[in-house]
């Protein structure tokens, strides 16, 4: 009869436990282990020093200033600055970090004073910046016939 009121105690804290402490001290460490990660992945060195691919380009890129671009993963639109082009790849940057590349292609309106041109491209790399906005390089998949010229005329 004596443990009656250790006993009880016992049973008062283990759904204080079970459905209070336990679920708050889950989520306090999940957000943590997601922070963390975000930090991480932004500040990777693999993805801070750019991607390795410049041996397997087959065109070069022409440097660009002040090409707009919307671009749309089938989801939503958002809109960047195109970095480079070449006759068959684009980089453009201030792509905002919620665009997903997962998808096998990205349909690209590039739009320069005169002219808009609609392009599909297949993402092949991308690099997180630290300030929520990515980079990332893109293969055209098809391309209205004028686009060489338009690649020639920016340099």
């Amino acid at each position: 009869m004596e443990n009656i009121p250790g006993f009880i105690a016992i049973l008062w804290f283990a759904p204080l436990i079970l459905f209070i402490i336990l679920p708050l001290a889950t989520l306090a460490i999940w957000l943590g282990v997601e922070s963390i990660l975000k930090v991480t992945r932004a500040l990777s060195p693999a993805k801070i020093a750019g991607p390795q691919v410049s041996e397997k380009r087959k065109t070069s890129r022409i440097n660009v200033k002040n090409l707009r671009v919307d671009i749309s993963d089938g989801l939503g639109t958002c809109s960047g600055l195109v970095e480079n082009v070449s006759r068959m790849g684009l980089c453009i940057k201030n792509v905002p970090d919620s665009l997903s590349i997962s998808n096998a292609l990205l349909s690209i309106v590039v739009r320069d004073q005169e002219t808009s041109y609609r392009v599909v491209a297949r993402p092949r790399w991308e690099k997180w910046h630290p300030s929520g906005v990515k980079t990332i390089g893109a293969e055209l998949a098809s391309y209205p016939k004028n686009w060489n010229a338009f690649v020639m005329a920016v340099t």
